[in-house]
């Protein structure tokens, strides 16, 4: 299965990277805080992101990651079922790796028994995909191709983002310019105080976990992701003027979803299928920052409130192109 992606799917992920490549990199005005990927380090992926993703096998059973999640079994136990025969033996040998052997033969035409379209893929696409396995054939670049973009449909629709309304924040009726500019100052200090490494962005990392194994590299992802959840649960601590309560709950809505798309990152080696799906959702994410920096810097503008160098009230201005 090495080239399967190389035509459908490596397609929909190039699209996808190179729409993010449309939008660039939400920076500060100050460029050592940054939100989202830098031109160089998404293209540092785009030619082998999905292929390598879609060769992980983490636990060495003959199985790839993306096909666990096809079976349901664990990407991190060679033996789901416990029978002393690895699950990629036992799909090679027309046995069912979710069933503890030896009565656990697959039935040609009811290899998915338990498996529901709205679960993993359509009941026709893993028969094919299990009768491919028995025959010993392998599946073609198209047919392939269609199960990993079907188990990230419906992963993707399985996906639950956290969103906050107005009813979770701390509105103060405080309105003049000096409360708005401490307020600017107070939430600009909680996004610096939290802000990634840029150094290493998200997407960079996601390419770097391709290139090699390294189990840092999760643990990495999993900290940014905790780094935008305390800005957002700080930022909703933080009293908010009402005039500026939809775009405050704009960033936090955007960096609530940054932070399950990283998670999603996180899982690369574990669930690759759902690290695709963050993937696919990183171009809105992208979109969602950079629209609400956009929107303080004139919420600020337009109640002729500046900040100073030494102020924290200017991580929230997005830079004019």
């Amino acid at each position: 299965m090495g080239a399967f992606l190389r035509k459908k799917s490596v397609l929909v992920i190039t699209c996808l990277i190179a729409l993010v490549l449309i939008f660039g990199a939400v920076a500060y005005r100050n460029r050592k805080t940054v939100y989202v990927a830098s031109d160089t380090s998404l293209k540092a992926g785009e030619n082998s992101l999905l292929s390598k993703m879609a060769e992980i096998d983490s636990d060495n059973d003959g199985l790839k990651n993306w096909e666990e999640s096809l079976w349901k079994t664990g990407a991190n136990n060679p033996d789901s079922d416990g029978d002393g025969t690895v699950d990629g033996v036992e799909v090679r040998s027309n046995r069912d790796p979710r069933i503890k052997g030896p009565n656990d033969a697959l039935e040609p035409d009811k290899g998915n028994t338990g498996l529901t379209p709205t679960e993993i893929l359509a009941e026709e696409t893993f028969t094919q995909y299990i009768k491919a396995q028995q025959s010993g054939q392998k599946l073609t670049e198209e047919e392939a191709g269609e199960i990993i973009n079907e188990l990230v449909r419906d992963r993707k629709n399985s996906i639950s983002i956290k969103t906050y309304s107005e009813g979770n924040l701390a509105l103060s009726n405080q309105e003049d310019g000096s409360s708005i500019r401490e307020y600017g100052n107070k939430l600009g200090s909680i996004h610096k105080k939290n802000s990634p490494d840029v150094a290493e962005p998200e997407i960079y990392l996601l390419a770097k976990a391709l290139e090699q194994k390294d189990e840092e590299i999760p643990i990495k992802l999993k900290n940014k992701a905790n780094a935008y959840r305390a800005t957002v649960e700080e930022s909703l601590a933080l009293p908010v003027p009402k005039s500026a309560a939809i775009i405050h709950l704009k960033m936090i809505n955007a960096l609530s979803r940054e932070a399950a798309v990283v998670d999603m990152f996180a899982l690369v080696y574990d669930d690759p299928v759902t690290a695709l799906v963050g993937l696919g959702e990183y171009k809105i994410t992208v979109t969602l920052v950079k629209d609400a920096l956009m929107s303080f810097t004139q919420y600020f503008l337009q109640r002729g409130i500046s900040f100073s160098g030494e102020e924290y009230g200017r991580f929230l201005l997005y830079p004019p192109n």
